[in-house]
């Protein structure tokens, strides 16, 4: 994609708005006409926290803390 003429690349407040609201960087970049590195940059440099991709990553504590099966196991060679 080529560059914007930088009077014509939007505002990082514009980008933040839109991320903080939600909006993927794909979709901002694509909405805007910028790449994704030019908004991902944006968000880095205000400070905004990023997402992870994929959605939801969210690990149920439950799942993870006092398993009677999370203890370590023996390793198994694998050239028998």
């Amino acid at each position: 994609m080529p560059a914007s003429p930088p009077a014509d690349r939007p505002s990082t407040d514009q980008i933040v708005a839109r991320y903080l609201a939600g909006a993927p960087i794909r979709r901002i970049a694509a909405d805007l006409g910028v790449s994704y590195s030019y908004v991902h940059r944006r968000l880095h440099y205000s400070g905004v926290t990023v997402r992870r991709r994929g959605g939801n990553h969210v690990t149920p504590i439950a799942e993870t803390a006092e398993r009677p099966d999370s203890a370590p196991r023996a390793r198994r060679s694998t050239l028998d």
